[in-house]
């Protein structure tokens, strides 16, 4: 852990270090290229919500059966069957 750790901050050094090295209006127009692709995204995915929210179907609420839980009064009918099985095989 604590390589990995040494690793990333040798990383996040030497990118740090290549943004500084270059001119400001580079680095303004990465920035301005970044924050339009951002907003390229949030637009689109707020349109896809949006489109898609209003074809929604209405939830369908109902009972949920789980055939594997089992309730107290059926395992103890199966721990009756069972003594009276082991009962009868003697």
């Amino acid at each position: 852990m604590k390589t990995t750790k040494i690793t990333i901050a040798g990383w996040q050094d030497r990118l740090d270090s290549r943004w500084k090295s270059l001119p400001v209006e580079k680095q303004r127009k990465y920035t301005r290229i970044l924050l339009i692709v951002y907003l390229c995204l949030t637009a689109g995915i707020l349109a896809q919500y949006c489109t898609h929210a209003g074809k929604a179907e209405p939830m369908l609420i109902r009972h949920i059966d789980n055939k594997g839980v089992t309730t107290a009064a059926e395992k103890q009918g199966n721990k009756q069957s069972i003594k009276k099985q082991a009962y009868e095989n003697r």
